[in-house]
């Protein structure tokens, strides 16, 4: 593989369905004939083993050798690696320990990291199948977590001896079930040691693999699926991908990004989040895979173009491949062949775009995440990141000039990193606000957080308003938006009262009954003495769906005062829903910036207008990626703070521009 292009593991299933050798060669040469795939996992065990046991030594050696049969039919520029998809998920198997719940009860089907029997066993069929087959990779399924079997980790006796020699005593498994479910915040520290428990089990259990592999093969590279608990076991996919490849090999995992079973492209900001997340805090030496799953694999249910979606943003992330499900898991699996379409088609633009972002940084404003708090504690995750894509302002979560909060983002935050936030730009919704006013920051809000705002027969005001102040219109002919309690089918969130509390606070908009009384601000913003521009918004952002907050005037007013805040940000103007993701070269590239750009709403876009900081209208032009993945001229047209793209946006196919330094 040449090193500008992707790298795409495609899975083959080797047990399910019965296929057998010629079966299983056949789907795999017309999955390169038609789509032009050279690599990938066969599959096995069959996860029918949950229902029984683990599966016996003979098995594995039979499956080793129907491995060794396909990979020797095929020719030799198509490789082959084995997709082990039973690590600890299995039926209950004599001898082997099982993963306790915290309620006391065994999982039905899986087995304890910590049980050395298990560990050694595994480890030897994992010898022993690359011993026999020889595959070119090793790649683990994603059942190698401790939160994915009905509770918060493993509460045996193995696991409840470790955690006692670390405390210096010993806790009950009642004792800390009551202590995580009726102390949860007093015990945060208490259950990050867990958590840590739990992820050093795991990373016991890769390294056990890594050392039987490499007495059949130290040059194989194995690498693993990330679980979705992993950051619930002690942010444990970096560790666990460490051990499984050792001192010789890169570090690699296919990371979670994906969403199972159903049309909702629109989502895709939200959901790549952590992708991006992980991309940027795990150090440059590590193999970034995109979950590109769109289970069950047909149309039916997640449609190409999805794929192509999350497949684009995944790659301008940074990502180098894809574990890339184009099967249906059933026999004649390439009955469905859109996904492997979509792929060849789009390959060159996707290898263009791959080429040109790898050594960028994505740009845009800061939406803090810290992952064990974000999975472990109510209103903690980034739920910023979609409603500034839907805005068409680009995230990132490295540090930035502006910074948006939300919820209890900053309850466990200590002084220094609030103290950051607060000298630079800072919006925060309601709920984060008033954490900081009950920690003592109000001073540098501008502002008094109480809640709540709406009580009494009040809440049936359905013609309630929030009004732009007329200093803050900037060419809005309407002032008017929906009160935060506007009815909303999938929610609202609450609505904070917020009372202005020093010299110089600005009222943004202001909240009204429909006889326009005057009930308390809607956004506030202010200058604090730290050199800070923080902005406050009466509503909660968690669980809020409402037009009072989707709208083409709150955009306007977020835009606005991002600006007011700093210029530093590229964002799309006027529309809706257009997902927009910032690549800012190193100083040495002939090119400032990629922008990709994809429309994640139904109706095409005929053009597109974009506000650039002014370090990106100077000495600047601009190209746009053709078909054929070439970066071509692109109609572009100055405005006075950016440009207009005289180019359509068709659903779901992403544009990518690029901003080339003129000589």
């Amino acid at each position: 593989m040449k090193e500008e292009e992707l790298d795409i593991i495609v899975p083959v299933a080797l047990e399910t369905d019965w296929g057998s050798r010629e079966t299983i060669v056949e789907s795999i040469l017309e999955q390169n004939k038609l789509f032009g795939f050279t690599k990938f996992a066969l599959a096995m065990p069959g996860k029918g083993w949950r229902s029984v046991s683990y599966p016996p030594e003979e098995y594995f050696l039979e499956k080793a050798m129907l491995f060794l049969a396909v990979k020797k039919a095929l020719p030799e520029h198509i490789r082959c690696g084995w997709w082990h998809t039973l690590v600890l998920k299995s039926g209950p198997t004599p001898g082997f320990a099982r993963v306790v719940r915290q309620d006391g009860t065994e999982a039905p089907f899986s087995s304890c990291p910590l049980d050395p029997g298990y560990r050694k066993r595994f480890s030897d069929d994992v010898a022993s199948v690359i011993r026999i087959a020889r595959p070119d990779f090793l790649l683990l399924e994603d059942d190698f977590g401790m939160n994915c079997h009905g509770g918060p980790g493993c509460f045996c006796p193995r696991h409840l001896e470790e955690f006692a020699r670390r405390e210096g005593r010993f806790y009950s498994r009642e004792e800390l079930r009551d202590l995580f479910e009726n102390s949860p915040l007093e015990s945060r520290e208490l259950l990050r040691r867990f958590q840590t428990l739990q992820k050093d089990s795991l990373v016991l259990f890769a390294q056990a693999i890594r050392s039987a592999a490499d007495r059949e093969d130290p040059e194989i590279s194995i690498g693993y699926d990330q679980p979705g608990c992993s950051m619930k076991d002690g942010g444990s996919v970096e560790a666990v991908a460490r051990a499984l490849a050792g001192k010789n090999h890169r570090p690699w995992a296919r990371f979670c990004g994906t969403l199972y079973g159903m049309e909702q492209i629109s989502r895709t900001p939200a959901i790549l989040f952590s992708c991006l997340y992980f991309k940027q805090h795990i150090p440059a030496d590590f193999g970034f895979y995109h979950e590109s799953d769109s289970y069950p694999h047909t149309r039916f249910m997640v449609s190409a173009s999805a794929m192509r979606v999350f497949m684009s943003a995944a790659y301008s992330f940074g990502y180098e491949g894809s574990v890339f499900q184009t099967q249906q898991i059933l026999d004649d699996p390439n009955e469905e062949k859109a996904y492997g379409a979509m792929f060849a088609e789009e390959r060159k633009r996707f290898n263009t775009l791959h080429k040109a972002v790898r050594n960028c940084r994505v740009r845009g404003v800061h939406v803090p995440f810290v992952p064990f708090d974000a999975v472990n504690f109510p209103k903690q995750g980034p739920a910023w990141a979609g409603v500034l894509s839907a805005m068409g302002i680009p995230y990132t979560t490295d540090e930035a000039d502006i910074s948006f909060v939300s919820g209890d983002q900053l309850l466990f935050a200590d002084d220094r990193t609030i103290r950051s936030c607060l000298s630079k730009g800072l919006f925060l919704d309601g709920p984060a606000a008033r954490v900081l006013c009950n920690r003592g920051y109000g001073e540098y809000l501008g502002v008094d957080v109480q809640f709540p705002l709406i009580e009494g027969m009040e809440k049936y005001d359905l013609e309630a308003r929030e009004v732009i102040c007329p200093e803050f219109l900037k060419g809005n002919k309407g002032r008017n938006m929906h009160r935060g309690d506007v009815f909303s089918p999938l929610g609202n969130g609450d609505v904070f009262k917020l009372i202005p509390s020093a010299p110089g606070c600005e009222t943004v908009t202001e909240i009204v009954t429909f006889r326009r009384e005057p009930m308390a601000p809607g956004m506030t913003r202010f200058r604090n003495r730290l050199g800070g521009r923080v902005v406050v918004c009466a509503s909660e952002v968690n669980g809020n769906a409402s037009s009072s907050l989707f709208n083409y005037r709150r955009q306007k007013l977020f835009q606005e005062l991002i600006l007011w805040c700093s210029d530093s940000v590229v964002f799309v103007k006027n529309e809706p829903r257009v997902f927009c993701i910032v690549n800012e070269a190193p100083e040495d590239e002939d090119f400032r910036y990629v922008l990709t750009l994809i429309d994640l709403c139904p109706d095409p876009l005929a053009k597109l207008e974009l506000h650039l900081p002014p370090d990106g209208r100077k000495d600047i032009g601009w190209k746009i990626m053709d078909r054929e993945g070439v970066w071509q001229e692109a109609p572009v047209k100055k405005t006075e703070d950016g440009i207009l793209l005289e180019h359509p946006l068709p659903y779901a196919v992403p544009v990518y521009l690029m901003a080339e330094k003129k000589q």
